[in-house]
């Protein structure tokens, strides 16, 4: 959105200082961490700058660029994520577990998303996704 409204200048401090946060928790981290270092430097950098960018956003244009019903997504997705990591982390799973423990998540996050309600939003798009289905073909005489 900075970018799109005549801002590159700020875009580009954003990614400077997304850049040197990298390196410096890179610095810090990697000795004592390793890769696992080197991810969370990277995820805290990314984090960090994105919620920066929403802060800008925020003050520059008066407006949040989400709606509230982001929280129910982010909610389902927590919920869910914490379910199978739990699963897998207590009973130890071997990797094709893993995979079915995955699968058991998009299925609780689908779950949740339904208990947790759909916006008006989300209920128009599930209705013309069922009424034309997502993947019918137009037929060459319309």
């Amino acid at each position: 959105m900075l970018t799109m409204t005549g801002r590159p200048g700020l875009t580009l401090m954003n990614s400077w200082l997304s850049g040197i946060l990298n390196i410096l928790l890179n610095l810090l981290l990697i000795p004592r961490y390793g890769m696992l270092g080197a991810a969370i430097a990277t995820g805290v950098s990314v984090v960090t700058v994105n919620l920066i960018r929403l802060i800008q956003v925020r003050y520059i244009f008066q407006c949040y660029p989400f709606r509230l019903g982001t929280l129910k997504t982010l909610t389902a997705c927590a919920i869910a994520g914490a379910a199978v990591w739990l699963l897998s982390h207590t009973y130890q799973l071997e990797a094709w577990s893993k995979v079915a423990a995955l699968g058991g998540g998009v299925v609780i996050y689908g779950g949740l998303l339904v208990l947790l309600g759909w916006d008006e939003e989300d209920r128009h798009l599930i209705a013309d996704l069922l009424r034309r289905g997502p993947f019918k073909l137009k037929s060459k005489a319309s």
